[in-house]
């Protein structure tokens, strides 16, 4: 990822350190400890029975080992990504047990020959995660320690983009009558644009910006004669190649889910996709998406948590650590 961080003392605190997606590698675990599988969707009553014969509900980011066994009840369906890159839809009243050598029926499997194993990897990294109950308690129970600053950035916030023309947005806790938004790259001032709301499209009468390229913004307003000024935040435009790239894999993900994009397992795995190409803002859609259709579980806060930590938005992180231990009481 291209942004640049030396500017930005907020991508520096604790809390990121831990909450940095963990670069596990399936493969570099012993046999016993290998993840298999996560459950990337489900419907229903889904029972998972583990190799020690534990019965437990099933949930969305559950991950799952060999010899443990899922099985689904009437009316109910769960869908299940591999290791190997396979992911395996059951319906009602179906079976299986996990194993290194599963094998599968046409009805169950699919697979996109452009879609590869290190994208799939991207989401069980995501999935993929010790306990950590006590140290998430702990952050969690952390309070914000910085001055409520008047203006806050919203949108494009420390992330990635795939257009040159963006959108700005943010918000402000007093009354403001006039914004200054200013643009700046490496060069110092690009553009200044003033307005009376808290978003603006990008400005037509200014020069698209450079692809491959990165920029800085803020925004600046006045209250009863005082002057104020959000912090200065980051985003980067990709390159065309890049842009490029993602859309063709958008089209991949689509066709490994069948064309399914209201299924959580497409939400998943496009979500993780979007992280690892730093597209951050778009990462946070697609989980946000997730939490909403997988209420009862805490995974999807808890992968919220650990992306805003790394956009250094540690009151947001908070808040979703805050949530994901509200879910496991």
């Amino acid at each position: 990822m291209s942004l640049t961080r030396s500017r930005l003392g907020i991508f520096v605190f604790s809390l990121s350190i831990l909450f940095i997606i963990e670069s596990v590698s399936l493969f570099a675990q012993s046999e016993e400890e290998k993840c298999l599988a996560v459950i990337t969707d489900i419907k229903g009553d889904v029972e998972v029975t583990k190799a020690n014969n534990d019965k437990i509900e099933g949930y969305w980011g559950l991950q799952l080992f060999n010899g443990d066994r899922v099985k689904t009840a009437r009316a109910s369906s769960v869908a299940l990504i591999f290791s190997n890159g396979s992911l395996v839809n059951l319906g009602a009243n179906s079976n299986i047990e996990i194993s290194g050598g599963n094998e599968f029926s046409e009805q169950q499997f699919q697979r996109s020959e452009n879609v590869d194993q290190a994208m799939i990897g991207n989401f069980v990294s995501l999935a993929l995660k010790k306990e950590k109950d006590k140290e998430v308690g702990v952050l969690a129970g952390l309070r914000s320690i910085g001055s409520v600053t008047p203006i806050e950035i919203i949108s494009p916030c420390n992330t990635s983009l795939m257009t040159n023309t963006p959108s700005f947005e943010w918000q402000s806790n007093i009354q403001i009558d006039e914004f200054e938004v200013k643009l700046f790259n490496k060069d110092g001032l690009v553009w200044s644009k003033k307005v009376t709301d808290n978003k603006m499209d990008y400005p037509e009468d200014a020069g698209v910006l450079n692809f491959s390229e990165t920029y800085f913004w803020r925004v600046e307003g006045e209250s009863m004669l005082t002057s104020y000024k959000s912090e200065e935040y980051v985003f980067s435009i990709l390159s065309r190649q890049q842009i490029e790239e993602i859309t063709q894999q958008e089209e991949s993900i689509k066709t490994l889910l069948n064309n399914n994009i209201n299924s959580s397992s497409y939400h998943s795995i496009l979500g993780a996709y979007y992280f690892d190409k730093g597209l951050f803002e778009k990462a946070i859609a697609e989980f946000n998406i997730v939490s909403e259709k997988n209420p009862n579980s805490a995974i999807p806060h808890e992968i919220l948590g650990q992306i805003y930590s790394y956009m250094g938005e540690k009151d947001k992180a908070i808040r979703e650590l805050k949530k994901a231990l509200q879910i496991k009481e």
